[in-house]
């Protein structure tokens, strides 16, 4: 590391599910016969990870315990990184290998064509893999079990045998009629107050503005040409950040077989 830049020259990029391969097992498990659904988590993934090259880095004085203090003479110490760490570009990718290498001993292995999608060689057990929380569909409890039995020999798990909660959203399954409900509780009052928002004085149905028509007239005007000023780079990155919360727009969606609902309030 020099100064307050972390360089590293290893690949850093780390294979992981996005939503619409998690939205797909979840159609899975409800247009298969006999499959339940589960969910689990790492906790600490990203740390202990063995690296293969040691960091170091200054800690200022004041970040340090009183013991440590004591004895030391300079406004800072050299510290020696050996093991993971959050704030280390490799440190997502380390873990993920180390997680390959793991489940691989246990016959789990990532597909080939669809990132953070994974199988088990001869057990009925399918998962998508977002960092470290787990999508799991399953046949049979003992094969659920095998997986979470493969990751307590390496991490310290939390396990969901409902399923009920992954990645923010709520899911309400019914395996006898092979649907599932998805929701967002909350979803759009958290973003607008993220976005500082406030609710407007009467209901605003429109994107965007529009030009009343003159009723009465046959000619009607165009809009005047829009001559305001360009936003600059904080305007720019805050349509960006108002823009990116809801990607996850109120649909529903049905398919042959099974069927879900996603619905944001």
């Amino acid at each position: 590391m020099g100064g307050n830049k972390i360089e590293y020259a290893g690949d850093t990029s780390t294979p992981t599910a996005d939503l619409t391969t998690a939205k797909l097992v979840f159609n899975s498990v409800v247009s298969t016969p006999n499959v339940e659904f589960a969910t689990g988590d790492i906790s600490d993934f990203y740390l202990f990870t063995n690296m293969d090259e040691s960091e170091y880095m200054w800690i200022p004085i004041q970040f340090l315990n009183p013991e440590v203090m004591a004895a030391i003479v300079d406004e800072r110490v050299l510290a020696k990184i050996s093991k993971g760490m959050y704030g280390l570009p490799q440190a997502g990718r380390l873990a993920y290998d180390q997680l390959v290498l793991n489940l691989g001993q246990n016959g789990y292995h990532p597909c080939k064509r669809t990132h953070g999608l994974w199988r088990h060689v001869t057990r009925p057990v399918l998962f998508s893999l977002v960092v470290d929380d787990f999508e799991i569909k399953y046949v049979g409890n003992q094969h659920a079990q095998h997986l979470f039995t493969s990751l307590r020999e390496n991490y310290k798990i939390t396990e969901d045998w409902t399923g009920e909660l992954y990645l923010g959203i709520k899911l309400n399954w019914d395996y006898k009629n092979r649907t599932v409900n998805l929701s967002m509780p909350n979803y759009v009052s958290e973003a607008l107050h993220k976005c500082q928002h406030p609710a407007p004085y009467r209901p605003e149905h429109a994107p965007h503005d529009w030009t009343k028509p003159a009723y009465g007239q046959r000619q009607q005007f165009v809009t005047p040409h829009d001559d305001s000023d360009l936003l600059d780079q904080d305007g720019i990155n805050r349509v960006q950040q108002v823009v990116g919360i809801p990607l996850l727009r109120k649909s529903n969606q049905f398919y042959s077989h099974g069927r879900y609902k996603l619905h944001l309030r």
